[in-house]
């Protein structure tokens, strides 16, 4: 009867157990077939897993992929063709995170079990280990600002290295959060902890030796991974797919918006009005999230392994997908000019359209005819326009076309205009 009493204290007072240190699933070691896409093409890859994390040197073309114990550098001037330069990357436990300073030229690595390592990558070829500090807990993500490095440690929550000398990095100051701390990202003064079954914790990081939780929200699922961008922190969330919360006051987070993904999301990354999210077995999904509370899903492919990791860079996403190895996409909805054309001569009101596009026109008035075409993203015409109203705005039906990314052309111009049609 003691014992029995004894347990349920302990139980009481100790985290819940309840999931399997690799939360990235090691065991899927099958390659998927038949994949499918919206508006999203493959580019090229490099299949050498397992990965389940990816970062990029946009000013040497370099991707560094986590794969195993250890990391490929690898050139992607050509990312349809990426070339070794290095493999001499070995860390002590597996790669669930990266980190890339590009001011220092150094590579900042959550191994596991290995805690956390610093690499000078000055000379891609030859990188050369600079430092290491054994984290109490799982290294599962890592984060640099400054001379600090925030490291997601599972069980141990967040911790607050210094790295000033990186040959000799130290534990400046922890918070032990109430989950699991598997993602972080910093912003100013806080560090945004995604903490598993208990959702976004907000940790006041002002003074690193001596940090505070000032607010959290629990999400629905379990928070794996968090990216921010202004006043938003997009949360991958596993089951329940992309939470998007209101950190503006960061003692009251809520959520502002949401979109339910069709798999387990595991890692997001947020570039101009678009979160990219690596969903496990449904691959890269794309969510336009101009509108947070009301995102929508512009684009997605469905990978040939299982998504766990993404880094974006202009209109390429690159993703660690598992036993795949990398993934190199190119997404077609993004850095397409929006209405750079003839201004003067017309705009369009919306370039999100449910049943019409509507156009506000202003030298064109004086035309007799107009003509607009409706192009896809494979250059095909789906619909003509002709118009000889002679109102300021007009109404053109995309009635029986498909929910996508269109281009609308004003005939007597050269350059289209993007449309997103949605249902």
């Amino acid at each position: 009867m003691w014992v029995f009493i004894f347990l349920i204290i302990q139980t009481m007072n100790a985290k819940v157990n309840y999931k399997p240190l690799e939360i990235f699933p090691p065991y899927k070691m099958e390659v998927k077939s038949g994949f499918d896409s919206l508006n999203v093409r493959f580019i090229g890859n490099w299949p050498f897993g397992p990965s389940y994390a990816v970062t990029f040197d946009p000013l040497r073309n370099l991707i560094f992929l986590g794969s195993g114990g250890g990391v490929y550098i690898l050139d992607v001037s050509d990312p349809s063709n990426p070339i070794k330069v290095s493999e001499k990357i070995h860390t002590r436990g597996i790669v669930k995170g990266l980190f890339y300073e590009p001011v220092n030229k150094r590579l900042y690595i959550a191994a596991g079990q290995g805690g956390l390592e610093i690499w000078d990558v000055t000379d891609a070829s030859n990188p050369n280990k600079l430092g290491h500090y054994f984290t109490p807990g799982l290294s599962f993500d890592v984060y640099v600002s400054g001379n600090y490095v925030y490291v997601a440690d599972y069980d141990a929550g967040l911790r607050i290295i210094d790295v000033s000398d990186p040959s000799s990095p130290y534990e400046k100051g922890y918070y032990d959060t109430p989950g699991y701390s598997y993602g972080v990202y910093v912003s100013n003064d806080y560090a945004y902890v995604a903490d598993d079954y208990a959702g976004l914790r907000i940790i006041d990081v002002s003074n690193p030796s001596s940090p505070y939780e000032v607010g959290y929200y629990d999400t629905p699922g379990l928070a794996y991974d968090v990216y921010v961008s202004g006043n938003y922190a997009y949360v991958a969330d596993d089951w329940a797919g992309l939470r998007i919360i209101d950190i503006s006051n960061p003692s009251s987070p809520y959520e502002k918006g949401y979109y339910d993904a069709p798999g387990y999301s595991y890692g997001v990354y947020v570039s101009g009005n678009y979160a990219y999210v690596a969903d496990d077995e449904a691959g890269l999904r794309i969510i336009d999230v101009s509108n947070p509370s009301s995102p929508y899903e512009v684009g997605y492919y469905d990978t040939p392994g299982y998504s766990c990791g993404i880094y974006v860079s202009g209109n390429y996403a690159y993703v660690a997908d598992g036993s795949a190895g990398l993934q190199i996409y190119k997404f077609y909805g993004y850095g397409i000019e929006e209405n750079d054309f003839s201004k003067e001569k017309f705009r369009l009101l919306s370039n999100i359209v449910k049943n019409e596009i509507k156009i506000e026109l202003g030298s064109l008035l004086k035309e007799k005819m107009i003509k607009f075409e409706l192009y896809n993203i494979l250059g095909e015409k789906v619909r003509t326009y002709r118009v000889n109203e002679s109102t300021s705005k007009i109404s053109l039906s995309v009635d029986g076309i498909y929910p996508g990314i269109y281009f609308l052309k004003y005939n007597k111009e050269n350059k289209p205009f993007k449309i997103i049609i949605t249902r």
